[in-house]
């Protein structure tokens, strides 16, 4: 087909022509060479073009750069009077992207060669942002150490992530249509009645040491978060659980306490030997004293040696508190 049609030839009745230029879809007519030959107001509002303005480019012209080879595949086929649907990019005016679901529907010749396409096109920018959103959460779930599991209103779990599975030892097909009592462990149950009711109000219920079962049967000490998912009515639809183990940290907490403990035993081993050896300074120093007056034929001289021995043993060991005060080898 060479050239552009005049636009009454585009239409079989005025009803058409009035259902195409009033329709809340977008419509725009493409010629076999892909030369836009006409486009409704709906489709002008979407793309942010006149409709004169169109009718001076291409189909290739408004489409994404990414999507291009696709178009060409479609539209370079003359001989193709099929109907396609797709989801594709187009550029509006401005420059920005949008997506569009397209149906495609050929018109033939009497000779039943094609004559033009008609487009219809729907908007579906939100929801394949949306589509993009949820896909880009459910890999950060997939891909979290976290144990991330949702049960039903009535507590059935309906997912287990990956996260579960490395965490607690049990495959989705063992857990899923259960519930999650089997994690239960070391827990209060006294303390813990109001939880129902708190998470029916909205509230989000946490327990930063809480304590887990695993498959095999040892207890782990996780971090928990459970939170509802409520409807647009706040009506109670799903609840998540969030659980994190904490053993790596609870380790960190125990070295942390145990350096405290150690610190403070140094600060107070020091204390005692400075207070010690001022001690022993006035026992050695009069031993030496008593030493000079005492005749050496005394009996009293063996006790003398005993008191500076010991006294000499004392300051090895005042010397050993000291140094541990100041975290030095003993």
């Amino acid at each position: 087909m060479t050239g552009k049609p005049k636009i009454q030839e585009l239409w079989t009745s005025p009803a058409v022509e009035r259902l195409f230029d009033t329709s809340d879809l977008g419509f725009f007519i493409v010629a076999t060479n892909g030369t836009i030959l006409d486009a409704n107001d709906t489709f002008c509002k979407i793309i942010g073009y006149s409709r004169a303005r169109l009718m001076e480019m291409s189909v290739y012209d408004i489409t994404h750069p990414d999507d291009l080879a696709m178009t060409l595949t479609t539209f370079a086929r003359d001989n193709d009077t099929s109907t396609h649907f797709h989801e594709k990019r187009y550029l509006t005016a401005s420059g920005t992207a949008l997506w569009v679901k397209l149906r495609t529907v050929a018109v033939k010749n009497d000779d039943d060669s094609l004559k033009y396409r008609i487009v219809m096109v729907e908007n579906i920018t939100a929801e394949k942002e949306n589509e993009i959103y949820l896909g880009q959460m459910a890999a950060i779930v997939e891909q979290s150490e976290d144990a991330i599991f949702r049960t039903n209103s009535n507590g059935i779990i309906q997912f287990w992530s990956n996260g579960a599975e490395l965490l607690y030892g049990y495959k989705a097909e063992e857990v899923l249509g259960k519930a999650p009592d089997f994690l239960v462990a070391g827990l209060d149950e006294s303390t813990n009645t109001d939880v129902p009711a708190r998470l029916l109000r909205g509230e989000i219920v946490r327990d930063p040491s809480g304590f887990s079962r695993h498959k095999d049967g040892h207890v782990l000490s996780v971090s928990v978060q459970v939170f509802p998912l409520v409807d647009e009515d706040d009506n109670t639809m799903a609840f998540v659980g969030v659980h994190r183990d904490i053993r790596e940290l609870k380790q960190l907490e125990e070295q942390l306490r145990h350096s405290q403990r150690m610190e403070t035993a140094g600060l107070l081993a020091g204390g005692i030997a400075h207070d010690f050896n001022n001690i022993l300074t006035v026992i050695q120093g009069s031993c030496g004293a008593l030493e000079r007056e005492i005749p050496r034929n005394s009996p009293l001289l063996r006790y003398l040696e005993l008191i500076d021995r010991s006294s000499d043993k004392a300051s090895r060991l005042t010397r050993q508190l000291l140094a541990f005060s100041r975290k030095q080898p003993i």
